[in-house]
């Protein structure tokens, strides 16, 4: 069974490295924002893996950043242009 954990944005931001490395460990994270589920954090899939490792090693002439985003699905890309606008 998958371990998972729930914190709050403001929570997330200030210990974001502790999270990071619970999802290292195999910790699933999911974002909530006053209350409400916003966001998950995981490990990235096998086929992800393999074709984020294979878009670096051909050097990719768009950024790391660029190339995830635009592997998000439109909702997830949605929810995080949100949450980065209240920053």
């Amino acid at each position: 069974m998958d371990k998972v954990k729930t914190v709050g944005l403001q929570a997330l931001k200030k210990n974001l490295s502790h999270y990071l490395q619970d999802v290292k460990n195999g910790v699933r994270i999911l974002i909530t924002d006053h209350q409400e589920w916003v966001a998950e954090l995981r490990e990235p899939d096998m086929a992800f893996r393999d074709s984020s490792r294979i878009a670096y090693q051909s050097r990719a002439s768009e950024d790391d950043e660029l190339v995830l985003f635009r592997s998000l699905s439109q909702e997830a890309r949605q929810a995080l242009m949100a949450e980065l606008d209240k920053i």
